[in-house]
Parts: structure tokens; sequence; C-alpha cells
């Protein structure tokens, strides 16, 4: 009987992947290699295609849709695999909207600094109501006093005290706040905290000031605060209460005179148009594990 071939030696295949970053919370793009097998990448972070390269065989990962708002490169994209590939990098960044130069009308506060109007901004866990009471001396300023109501959904705490504001020739300034429930307690910003409202592109706007806490019975403490605003463009954000053009605008804060506290990040889409423009619509930060916190309101209700 004739002898039997033996078996073919099986072929070793590698997987391809890589690290997707910078791509915005709430985004996702596709991945494809060699012409097909799609891969869809909702968050930063490793990744990995689903079929496996024959020892050898060439592999050329392509950004086969980018996220909304964003362009993505690729590097170490194209090769033949001689092992497992990992290091394949994709980075996205925002793309400027056309128009959108500065982020004038983001921050647009004519409604929120006239007499009598009223603002109302529900989460789920507080729901806050700012009522402007009208011009007012604060430590010397000439500022506009707003009342603030917030109480904490589930629970019956109330924080009441009032807000110390103004705005003058394309600058936002803020001077403190004076809470009276549930407790007396004053923070102050020496000599105020500015911001300007029509941030230009990718131009860094930093503000230095110091943030004085006076609690009744206790010697007032001081905290030195270096904040650093940067404007990223327009972008559309969706919520409950509707879908808004917004300005995106990145924040950093380093403060000095607590041990061991480190600088802070976080980012927010402000409203562009209509009645709503100058507020929050959403705001991310950090969570401590690689990921991003989002919050959003569930509701702004105003009286204008």
């Amino acid at each position: 009987a004739p002898t039997p071939s033996p078996a073919p030696t099986p072929v070793a295949s590698y997987a391809i992947g890589g690290e997707v970053s910078g791509l915005a919370s709430g985004k996702s793009l596709v991945l494809r290699n060699n012409g097909a097998d799609d891969l869809t990448q909702a968050k930063n972070g490793a990744f990995e295609f689903k079929t496996k390269i024959a020892a050898g065989g060439a592999y050329n990962v392509v950004v086969q849709t980018a996220p909304s708002g964003q362009s993505c490169t690729v590097t170490n994209g194209v090769g033949k695999a001689a092992g497992t590939v990992s290091n394949v990098k994709v980075v996205c960044a925002d793309v400027p909207v056309a128009g959108g130069d500065t982020s004038a009308g983001c921050y647009s506060t004519a409604q929120q600094m006239t007499t009598g109007n009223w603002w109302t901004i529900s989460s789920a866990v507080e729901v806050s109501k700012h009522t402007v009471v009208g011009p007012a001396n604060y430590r010397g300023n000439a500022a506009i006093q707003t009342h603030v109501e917030t109480r904490h959904v589930g629970t019956n705490t109330q924080i009441t005290g009032d807000s110390y504001s103004k705005t003058v020739d394309g600058v936002g300034y803020n001077y403190g706040f004076v809470s009276q429930t549930p407790s007396a307690q004053e923070t102050y910003y020496e000599p105020r905290m500015s911001f300007v409202l029509a941030l230009p592109l990718n131009k860094p706007y930093t503000d230095s000031y110091n943030q004085v806490t006076v609690i009744p019975g206790s010697s007032p403490y001081t905290q030195s605060v270096v904040q650093t605003a940067t404007y990223r463009g327009r972008e559309q954000v969706q919520t409950a209460f509707g879908t808004f053009e917004t300005c995106k605008v990145d924040f950093t804060a380093q403060v000095t005179g607590v041990s061991g506290v480190p600088a802070a990040s976080w980012t927010q889409w402000m409203i562009a148009t209509g009645k709503l423009a100058g507020f929050s619509a959403q705001q991310a930060s950090p969570d401590g594990n690689g990921g991003l916190t989002l919050i959003q309101p569930t509701n702004i209700a105003v009286s204008w």
C-alpha cells in the first residue's frame, strides 16, 4: 500500500492590533484591515482585529470611518506579520468647524445679568435655580448679585447663597460666593477670576488668582489657582432637552496651598445659539481609571 503523505505543517497566524488615543467622548470610528475585517472602536485604548494574518502575510490598517468632528491618523499600520502586531497607533484630533474661530456667543451673558431673570438647571442629582437680584457692591467691586437655590434630589439638603460677577468689554469677572445655608460660608477670589468670552481657536487663556475661604470662627484659608481655558471649536451635542451647536473648551487648573493636590482637567461644551446660549450642555472629566465621567443636565429652563 502506498505510504500516506504527511499532514501539512500548520501556518502560524498572528493578531493585528494597537491603540487608539484622542477619541472624543461619545464618539466612535471604524478601522479596516486589508480592505475588510471592519472594527468599530468606541473608546480610547487597545484594539485588535478579529481576523488573524498568516505568518509573512501583509496587513494594511486604515481609518474607514472617522468620528464626527474629528480626523484620525494611523502610524505603523502597514507591514508583514512576523509575530503578534500590537504597535499600530491611531491618533484622533478635533477638526475646527468653519466659522467657529472664536467662542464668541457661547459665553454671552446678557440675559444672565438682567435684573429679574431666572434660570433653572436640573440634573440627576440636583436642581439649581438662579435669580438675578441686580447691581451690588461686593468687597469693593461693582457686581451683579445672583441668588442661587440648590436642592439635592432625593434628600432635603438645600444650599442657598449669592454669587457676584459682571461682564465688561468682553471679559467675564467672578468675585465670589456667599453661602447662607446649610451654614454661613464665603469664598471669594483675589483679585478676581476672569474669563475672555471670545476665546481664539486653540490659543490658551490663563488666569491666576487666590481663592479665599472664610468660615465663621476659623481663620481664612487661601489657595492659589492657575487656570487655563482653550477653545477647541464647534461641536454638536445631543441632550435630553435638545441637540445643540456648542463651543468645546478644555480647562486645566493647578491649585497650590493644598498638599498633594494634582492639576485638574475637564472639558465643557457651551451652547452657542438660541435662548440657552451660554449654558453648559455637557461636561467631561477623567474618572481616575483611564476613562471619562460625562455629565449633562436633564433640563434647562429660563424666564426669557
